[in-house]
């Protein structure tokens, strides 16, 4: 995948090993290459995630030579270790090797990848595209080229998780708490950490007002704690205005004088070539070990149920007023109870997958609900799709998207009852969870059957209505389009200008 046009642009892509971090850097690495011929993207990756990562590369690619000439544009640097599953030894070995490779890329130096592939020099990099929680090579990048690379943070998570985590206080965020914890730890004479874990994660029963959510209580937000975008020269993010208004809205006041780009959505469909979606889908259906026969299931259940029929799952859950069901679930960390398995196996609407082409089921006729955790690719990938969410969030930005997308948007449902702990507590929209058996069940019923109500019907309609607007975005004079283009204007210059 080496290029030999030593004179091209170089912006290497500095990313977390975790897949679901990694999958938004491909679209934007092929959205890159596509906008700016001239420019190599480097991915510095560890873990097992290599192929994977090149398997999605090729879903936004054609055959031909010219799809070919672009997606060699873009390197995959092996830095660590093959292992793909000790998390905190992927991260270690990562910070390991990066803080190995980079001056190698600053210092224009060919490139040894740990597969044995070589790369050829590049160009010193014009910015760097960082995931934000990455903090140990941020401070990489300072130590050996200071301030003379930016370094943009590439935020694929709700908007308002970053707000309220990172934000100033008058946008409803957290405010500096790393000083608050030195003044607290100097008064009470605790341990900083100590206390900034508990100013990360109240419980205090404040309300909160995020721009453009519903009120809510502290409790009932779960931050992402390792973040470090405040630390960067400015943020790319998958945020759209069309979506999330207030939300891109208060990052701008909040970044400034710092530049904030908004150029969601980032998937297959809008990449602009002949056939592409239907290219994309095919290269993802031989990525999934049922992928083929998903496609099968999905076609028959529409022939004998009709459109929108099909509940697709990426959870543990059954439901039994459902007209067909999809399970795509982890085998790793989800594992259904073997009754349960022996019932869902015999069912012949039913089909349960280890890993299931996600984009192939939500775009097929035969899909009428997505029951999700909200996590922000998925929230993506449904809006994009017109498709309608029931939302099981669990913990980072997903209780977030899940009161966003059902009380804001009134494009979903949110599930209350599989709360546990301090999910339990009084909901500031009303809702006094249990979680017993039985409040599951009732709730689970009741959803399901206005789901397939005409509650659920204008549901469809407002996702549908909201993707239409949505996918614009790369239109020619759309907003994402012209959001990146300021972007690369600003930090990697045509050469040819």
């Amino acid at each position: 995948m080496a290029t030999t046009k030593s004179n091209f642009r170089h912006v290497p892509f500095v990313t977390a090993p975790v897949y679901g971090h990694i999958r938004p850097f491909v679209a934007l690495a092929a959205r890159f290459v596509r906008e700016r011929p001239d420019v190599i993207i480097t991915f510095t990756v560890t873990g097992d995630y290599k192929p994977k990562v090149e398997r999605e590369l090729d879903r936004y690619f054609g055959d031909h030579e010219k799809e070919k000439a672009l997606k060699s544009n873009i390197r995959f640097l092996h830095i660590g270790i093959f292992d793909g599953h000790n998390l905190p030894l992927l991260f270690q070995e990562y910070f390991r090797g990066f803080s190995k490779v980079y001056p190698a890329i600053y210092a224009e130096e060919p490139l040894q990848c740990a597969t044995g592939q070589v790369y050829p020099a590049a160009l010193k990099p014009d910015v760097i595209i960082l995931d934000p929680f990455l903090l140990n090579a941020l401070q990489t990048i300072r130590k050996v080229s200071g301030k003379e690379i930016p370094v943009l943070a590439w935020s694929t998570g709700a908007l308002n998780s970053f707000l309220r985590t990172f934000g100033p206080e008058s946008l409803g965020g957290l405010g500096n708490v790393p000083a608050k914890a030195e003044i607290l730890a100097k008064e009470t004479g605790r341990l900083v950490d100590e206390i900034t874990k508990e100013l990360y994660d109240p419980m205090t029963g404040e309300l909160v007002q995020l721009p453009g959510m519903p009120l809510t209580y502290d409790y009932e937000l779960n931050p992402q704690h390792e973040l470090r975008m405040p630390k960067c020269d400015g943020v790319i993010t998958v945020g759209n205005t069309t979506f999330e208004p207030e939300a891109c809205a208060a990052y701008r006041v909040w970044f400034e004088p710092r530049p904030a780009y908004f150029i969601g959505p980032l998937l297959p469909r809008d990449v602009s070539f002949d056939g592409q979606l239907a290219r994309s889908q095919e290269k993802e259906l031989t990525t999934s070990p049922d992928g083929l026969e998903i496609k099968k299931f999905l076609g028959a259940i529409r022939k004998s149920h009709g459109d929108h029929s099909v509940l697709y799952v990426r959870v543990n859950i059954h439901f039994e007023r459902v007209h067909s069901l999809i399970l795509s679930r982890n085998p790793d960390s989800v594992e259904i109870p073997s009754d349960l398995q022996k019932q869902l196996e015999a069912s012949d609407i039913t089909i349960i997958s280890s890993w299931a082409p996600q984009q192939v089921i939500l775009t097929h006729p035969a899909t009428g609900w997505f029951l999700s955790h909200c996590g922000n690719n998925s929230v993506m990938e449904a809006v994009s799709y017109g498709v309608p969410i029931i939302a099981l969030p669990l913990t980072a930005d997903q209780p977030l998207n899940a009161a966003y997308l059902s009380s804001t948007l009134n494009v979903a449902y949110e599930l209350y009852e599989t709360r546990l702990g301090p999910g339990l507590l009084p909901l500031h929209r009303g809702v006094k969870p249990t979680g017993t058996l039985e409040a599951i069940e009732q709730e689970a019923q009741t959803v399901l059957e206005k789901a397939w109500g005409p509650d659920g019907a204008q549901k469809r309609e407002n996702i549908l209505s909201l993707g239409k607007k949505y996918n614009q975005a790369w239109d020619e004079n759309g907003e994402a389009r012209i959001e990146f283009h300021k972007f690369l204007k600003r930090f990697v210059p045509d050469l040819s200008s």
